[in-house]
């Protein structure tokens, strides 16, 4: 590798460098990154011998570093002396860098003047707490546990921001209003959030200037000021879920995430779309209030009611088994005898009810040759069009926009619809109809699933019964955490039976996984067999 490639690699970093690189003077050298005077950026190359280097570059810019070398593991003997001289360097200049921005801060926020009709204010809608105005920037103002100011963030009338070069960052924060004055307070990310935050509630609100930040001041505030509750007021998306996963590993279980119609998003979007009362009833700390038999007696609630021997109204199931035993099969069948009021599986139905089948697996092809066969089987049946619904693969793929994934807030409204329209919902294959964030981790994996699951609960307060039909993991059990296995009220597991039987088109053994509401003696492992000789229907059930 050459220095080309190192030019290359800190410019994919978003710091690339507009002039000869120094190789070899052991001193770290500034540079700026944006072509222009402010040289924030830093790097230092060692030479490490036969012609391999060692570099790290970054900018004081938010305390942002990276490593760089040349050569592979194992072909140099001096690197960790090497690093350990480029660290010792780097700390030093940091520091140096550091008391030299703190120092000129104090400077900055003391001839700053209160600002006066700032665009980022009017278009915020916030009247400036906490914060000053210098030229056409506001100024504001970053301190540490000691409350000591630690640097600046400028915010220019376009709402581009920037920090004070040497500006610490890590468990540095701005607090908006009094801790002391309340049980808790919240912590945001971003300047306007918070502030949009105590303008709406009175309460006080942190910002910590960058997600990444976010647990350390947790943490922090939370081992100074004990007695109070910290609330991580989340933003919307995958950097704001990442945020919660960390804050709740390291500070607690208050999150609070913004119910905004768009996929990212934060308060400030709430306080300025919706209200100021929206913002005070996504925000306030929620309180159980017990009720007394009678008050729980007199409330309305749908009847839960049996739709056949295994299946009943405000259930979470699941049917899962190896790929190519017949899920699907089983389960088209299955929602049609529903929609008809016919037995199939072992067990009659007590009424017809209105089906959706969601199909994310199998091509339009499959699903065709599929439907024509089962349809035959059962055209001496009345079929009510209205009652037998399928939301197929090719329908997804082109009324959406080329995916689907059910842990997606606007995915699942997209489904809402016509899912409030049916009394039972096949959901194939949730493997296929769900997708875990970059990074998978059981950790992102239980998240999602908890807000999946959050959202599926207003349908079974509805009466509606869910089938998930999924894939197993490789030892053959449920994929999934064991939150997932304790949401369900039904688990069926599907294996093949190995028979030799030319005329069969499927064969397969049913066992009772989990069954809440079925009794023991009820449940009975059987066998089901298709086949063109098993009678009318086709199927056998033993």
């Amino acid at each position: 590798m050459s220095l080309n490639d190192l030019q290359a690699f800190m410019a994919s970093k978003g710091l690339p460098i507009h002039e000869e690189l120094l190789v070899g003077t052991t001193e770290i050298k500034r540079y700026s990154s944006r072509n222009n005077r402010d040289k924030d950026e830093f790097y230092i190359i060692y030479e490490m011998g036969n012609n391999h280097l060692k570099c790290l570059f970054g900018t004081w810019r938010g305390d942002v570093k990276y490593w760089w070398d040349s050569y592979e593991k194992g072909q140099v003997d001096n690197e960790e002396a090497v690093i350990k001289e480029i660290t010792e360097r780097y700390l030093a200049e940091r520091e140096k860098i550091r008391q030299e921005s703190r120092k000129k801060a104090k400077t900055i926020w003391e001839f700053a003047e209160q600002p006066s009709n700032h665009p980022y204010l009017q278009k915020k809608k916030l009247p400036g707490h906490m914060v000053r105005q210098r030229g056409d920037s506001l100024v504001i103002p970053l301190y540490n546990t000691s409350e000591e100011m630690t640097g600046i963030q400028f915010i220019n009338p376009e709402g581009e921001k920037r920090f004070l070069t040497g500006t610490t960052m890590a468990g540095s924060y701005l607090v908006i209003g009094n801790i002391a004055n309340d049980d808790f307070y919240y912590i945001a990310e971003g300047y306007a959030t918070a502030a949009s935050i105590f303008e709406a509630t009175g309460v006080a609100s942190v910002c910590a200037f960058s997600c990444n930040n976010l647990t350390s001041c947790g943490v922090l505030l939370k081992n100074s000021w004990g007695n109070k509750t910290p609330i991580l007021a989340q933003d919307k998306g995958q950097a704001g879920q990442k945020s919660a996963i960390e804050w709740k590993k390291s500070v607690n279980d208050q999150v609070r995430m913004p119910d905004i119609q768009k996929e990212k998003g934060d308060f400030s979007d709430v306080y300025l779309d919706i209200g100021i009362d929206a913002v005070k009833k996504q925000l306030r700390p929620f309180h159980y209030q017990a009720l007394t038999v009678k008050q729980i007696l007199k409330m309305e609630c749908p009847p839960i009611v049996r739709l056949n021997k295994y299946f009943t109204s405000h259930s979470m199931n699941i049917i899962y088994g190896a790929a190519g035993v017949g899920k699907s099969r089983i389960c088209y069948e299955w929602a049609l005898c529903l929609s008809l009021n016919e037995p199939f599986m072992n067990t009659k139905n007590n009424d017809s009810y209105r089906c959706l089948y969601v199909d994310a697996e199998m091509p339009l092809a499959d699903t065709q040759q599929r439907l024509k066969p089962l349809l035959r089987r059962y055209s001496d049946c009345n079929i009510d069009p209205e009652k037998f619904k399928m939301l197929s693969s090719n329908i997804l793929m082109d009324q959406g926009d080329g995916r689907v994934d059910l842990f997606c807030e606007s995915h699942r409204q997209k489904i809402e619809k016509i899912m409030n329209d049916a009394d039972v919902i096949f959901l194939d294959n949730f493997n296929t109809l769900t997708s875990i964030p970059e990074g998978d981790s059981f950790a992102k994996h239980a998240y999602e699933w908890d807000r999946f699951f959050k959202w599926t609960i207003a349908f079974k307060n509805q009466g509606k019964c869910i089938v998930l039909i999924c894939h197993p993991i490789k030892s053959g059990h449920l994929q999934g955490g064991s939150q997932m296995r304790n949401d369900m009220d039904l688990i069926l597991k599907i294996d093949p039976v190995f028979e030799e039987d030319e005329d069969s088109l499927c064969h397969f053994s049913v066992s009772f996984d989990k069954a809440r509401r079925i009794p023991i003696y009820l449940q009975k492992k059987f066998e089901g067999i298709c086949s063109a000789k098993k009678g009318k229907r086709g199927w056998e059930f033993r």
